[in-house]
């Protein structure tokens, strides 16, 4: 009887390969180097099982084995689960982890909905201070004359400077709807505070707007 040094079953005399793993045996003249016992089992590089030297096949996955002779591909694990990885692959087909993706710390962030509300606080500044502007303009038209003192003069360049300041908020109030420029929709609130509105309410929502855009950066996409 021959008894495999593998698996220790009782084989007939005369077998070449143990009937109960497969294993080759060697006949008592042969006196194998160090390099020939290395490839007698093999390591399949897709599931990691050991295979017989006499498979071509891997019996678990169906992965085509090196011939004999050929430079065995080198195992690569997953570095995610510790899975044996077929060469030339990026994927883990065990726990789908792929070197190609990117880290789950650069996944797309969740923005808040805080650059709309700025967005809406600025249309209403805008409005607001477009109303002091036409009644700037129309007191500069009928403003009393008084020597030396040029009232409707002074009333036209302050319902300008209203006026430009309502303009301001309306770009500031689309940028924010866009989410864009963040240091722009910042600069277009300050210059709404200058828009005053009906009992400085303009001058208040867009001082609202501005504490509200300064504090919402992360929430901008430029």
């Amino acid at each position: 009887m021959h008894r495999c040094d593998r698996c220790d079953y009782e084989n007939p005399e005369g077998s070449k390969f143990c009937n109960s793993c497969g294993a080759r045996f060697r006949l008592s003249e042969d006196s194998p180097s160090s390099a020939e016992k290395d490839t007698e089992e093999r390591v399949c590089p897709r599931c990691g099982m050991v295979v017989p030297q006499f498979r071509d096949i891997c019996p678990n996955c169906l992965t085509e084995m090196d011939r004999p002779g050929q430079v065995q591909a080198r195992l690569r694990t997953c570095p995610r689960c510790g899975r044996a990885m077929a060469p030339g692959t990026t994927a883990c087909t065990e726990c789908i982890w792929d070197r190609q993706l990117p880290p789950a710390e650069t996944e797309h962030k969740v923005l808040s909905d805080r650059p709309i509300i700025v967005g809406i606080l600025l249309v209403a500044a805008s409005a607001l201070s477009m109303i002091s502007t036409v009644e700037l303009l129309w007191s500069s038209g009928n403003a009393p004359s008084i020597p030396y003192i040029d009232i409707s003069g002074f009333l036209m360049c302050w319902g300008l400077m209203v006026g430009f300041a309502s303009l301001s908020c309306l770009l500031g109030a689309i940028l924010s709807f866009k989410r864009a420029k963040f240091s722009l929709v910042v600069l277009t609130s300050a210059i709404g505070m200058l828009g005053m509105g009906p009992l400085l309410l303009g001058s208040l929502v867009s001082l609202i707007a501005l504490i509200i855009a300064a504090t919402s950066k992360d929430d901008f996409l430029s």
